[in-house]
């Protein structure tokens, strides 16, 4: 589909009731904000392919991403130092994988202009608008000096999902703390099963598929938005088929 008809699509959703009537938008950050998710799971497969003392260790890329997308990264880790015997504590795999995902992401990568049209007309209409982040606020920093977010997401507050178990019972938590009805939310999320939570409790959804979610899109009755990267040539090999480059270790 082209461009202009998602944005056609864009400009009828801010008319729709259900946007008029929200007063919170919560973006979820990697496959929303950025097409980070490829860069995020070959990370954690290098990590733990170079780490763990298993001899000849491959990970599948596909039944990796089917586990474990969504997750936050502490708890992707933990699973895989106890699978694959890697002797490093979760603190330190999370230092090495950040630094093998930021070496691949950042000089790649630039903000899905889709959820930065949202979130500008948030802004402009007055709702509040916040990133929902399972990261840590160092790499979700560095992503901002490189990218130079606040100039697609002014204002923006970031939520640290990093030691909440579940992202929808947190959102409707805070919403309600805020005075604000599930109803009142727009959810921007990439992963299938927190969607299908999300709008099983009233919250409305808008779905965006990128290229290792493209397959599982679930029967939501909201919007439907691609994940993309403006920088990303057609030619260019996906993100997914690449093969990452190692960030050093930290001695």
């Amino acid at each position: 589909m082209p461009w202009t008809s998602h944005y056609s699509a864009l400009d009828a959703f801010f008319k729709s009731d259900v946007w008029n009537n929200a007063k919170l938008a919560a973006f979820d950050f990697d496959g929303v904000v950025g097409d980070t998710e490829p860069f995020q799971m070959r990370a954690f497969k290098a990590t733990a392919e170079q780490h763990s003392p298993l001899s000849d260790l491959t990970i599948e890329f596909k039944s990796l991403v089917e586990e474990m997308i969504g997750k936050p990264e502490a708890k992707i880790l933990s699973i895989l130092k106890e699978r694959h015997q890697i002797p490093h504590d979760v603190d330190r795999l999370l230092d090495l994988r950040a630094r093998t995902y930021l070496e691949n992401a950042l000089e790649n990568l630039d903000p899905n202009p889709f959820a930065a049209r949202v979130w500008e007309q948030a802004n402009k209409d007055g709702k509040r608008a916040v990133i929902l982040s399972n990261g840590r606020s160092e790499v979700l920093q560095r992503f901002n000096d490189t990218w130079g977010i606040s100039q697609y997401f002014s204002g923006m507050k970031t939520i640290d999902l990093r030691r909440i178990p579940d992202k929808v019972d947190y959102l409707l938590s805070h919403a309600e703390k805020k005075g604000i009805k599930p109803e009142q939310i727009v959810l921007l999320e990439d992963s299938p099963g927190t969607v299908a939570k999300a709008e099983k409790h009233g919250i409305n959804a808008v779905f965006f598929t990128h290229a290792l979610n493209g397959d599982i899109v679930p029967e939501t009755t909201g919007l439907v938005l691609p994940c993309i990267n403006p920088r990303q040539p057609l030619n260019r090999p996906a993100a997914s088929q690449q093969k990452p480059r190692i960030a050093p270790a930290i001695n």
